[in-house]
C-alpha cells in the first residue's frame, strides 16, 4: 500500500549484526569482507532488489484482478499526523535519555531515502 503521493506507507528494516568483541578478534582480512558485504555497502543493492520484488508482486496482484490499494491524500495526512506525534514524542524520550533524538531521526530518515 501506499500513500496518496505514492510514498511507502512504511518501510522494512533488515539487520545484520555481530558481537563487536567477536568482530574484532577476526584478522583483518575477514573483517575487510564482512565490512565489503554488509551496511551501507549493500544497502542500496538490496532496496533495490526489494523494490523490484514488490513491482513484480503488484504486478501479480494486478493481473488477477484483485485491488492495489493506495491512500487517498486526506487518509495520508491523518496518519502522517499521527505519526509527527509518535516521532516527536520518541524523540523527546530519547532526549531526555541524553540522545540527540532529532539526529538519530534525521539519520534513519536519511539512510531509507534512497530515491
Amino acid at each position: 500500500m501506499t500513500l496518496a503521493d505514492d510514498n511507502r506507507f512504511g518501510t522494512a528494516v533488515f539487520m545484520f549484526a555481530m558481537n563487536k568483541d567477536r568482530y574484532e578478534s577476526l584478522p583483518p582480512d575477514l573483517q575487510e569482507i564482512i565490512d565489503a558485504y554488509s551496511g551501507a555497502a549493500i544497502a542500496q543493492d538490496v532496496g533495490s532488489l526489494w523494490d523490484e520484488v514488490e513491482l513484480v508482486g503488484k504486478g501479480l496482484q494486478e493481473d488477477s484482478g484483485g485491488p492495489v490499494r493506495q491512500l487517498s491524500f486526506e487518509t495520508s495526512g491523518a496518519f502522517e499526523a499521527i505519526n509527527a506525534e509518535v516521532v516527536d514524542r520518541w524523540i523527546a524520550e530519547a532526549n531526555d535519555e541524553g540522545l540527540d533524538g532529532h539526529l538519530l531521526v534525521d539519520s534513519a530518515r536519511s539512510a531509507i531515502a534512497y530515491q
